[in-house]
């Protein structure tokens, strides 16, 4: 664990380090979308449920905390971003899996640095994230009242879906990732 977190060719670069940084994702972003129609994305979020064996109560005293009624199973939610090429800008596992997608990201030191991205510049997720001017999340079945909404959701939806791909991509190549991981708790959050 700590070589890997030693070596630099392995650092995740924040979507946020710089605005010239923040520009290069856009422009990548407004490549991909149809007719270059959203300019300004700098990343995709979303949450996904990593499966883990059952923590004791020695390494969590609320083990129920880390079950996920909706899946199921025990786990850590992982909130991640990514770039156009689905390559992970920035991570956080500090929620056990019982936590929802919009506490997680509340809990996530990058979610302040979003929510105070400059003008003109936005992150993309689903509808369990907060509706802001810097995160843009789809109109919901009872908020579409126009062609213009439906639109707009078509347009995020081809930008949002590189965060399921990237998640995609990261659990077929590292296949660990299929079966429930075995977790030194004093590791959680490195």
């Amino acid at each position: 664990m700590d070589a890997l977190c030693a070596c630099e060719e392995l650092y995740i670069r924040s979507p946020t380090e710089s605005r010239v940084r923040m520009q290069e994702l856009a422009d990548d972003f407004a490549s991909i979308s149809k007719d270059n129609i959203l300019t300004g994305c700098v990343g995709c979020l979303d949450g996904w449920l990593c499966e883990i064996r059952p923590p004791s109560t020695e390494e969590a005293p609320d083990v129920s905390a880390f079950y996920s009624g909706h899946y199921q199973m025990y786990g850590l939610n992982v909130q991640a971003i990514c770039d156009s090429l689905c390559r992970f800008t920035g991570y956080c596992f500090d929620s056990p899996g019982k936590v929802g997608d919009s506490i997680a990201f509340k809990k996530w030191k990058l979610s302040d640095e979003i929510l105070a991205l400059p003008s003109g510049f936005y992150c993309v997720a689903d509808n369990a994230y907060p509706l802001s001017d810097s995160l843009l999340v789809p109109h919901n079945k009872l908020e579409i009242k126009s062609k213009k909404h439906s639109d707009f959701n078509f347009y995020l939806s081809q930008l949002r879906i590189r965060i399921e791909m990237a998640f995609g991509l990261l659990v077929n190549k590292w296949q660990i990732f299929k079966r429930a991981l075995v977790v030194d708790f004093k590791n959680v959050g490195r």
